[in-house]
């Protein structure tokens, strides 16, 4: 299993706008992904995205197909900025 981390900053009223979108979205549907959770930052105008995918390959492939580059154009507008992403690994610990 894989756990992609993803912050993306948004304006100060931006949050719930992106969650909304992101809320309903396919993209998040795929059989590829385990699980999502989407979380709004209390402090900072920023939306935090968890993914576990089944495998990295399985992310790799589903990061190219149709359905993920239409999700990542209409989402760059509700953006403040480029997103962060992150990647980890389980430890078995």
């Amino acid at each position: 299993m894989l756990t992609e981390v993803i912050r993306l900053p948004v304006e100060a009223d931006g949050a719930e706008p992106l969650l909304d979108f992101m809320g309903s979205h396919a993209y998040f549907q795929q059989d590829a992904l385990r699980s999502h959770r989407l979380f709004r930052n209390e402090d900072e105008p920023e939306v935090l995205v968890i993914i576990e995918w089944n495998s990295r390959q399985d992310m790799d492939e589903t990061s190219a197909n149709d359905l993920s580059t239409q999700f990542r154009a209409e989402i760059a507008p509700l953006l403040a900025g480029a997103p962060v992403l992150g990647f980890y690994a389980e430890t078995g610990r």
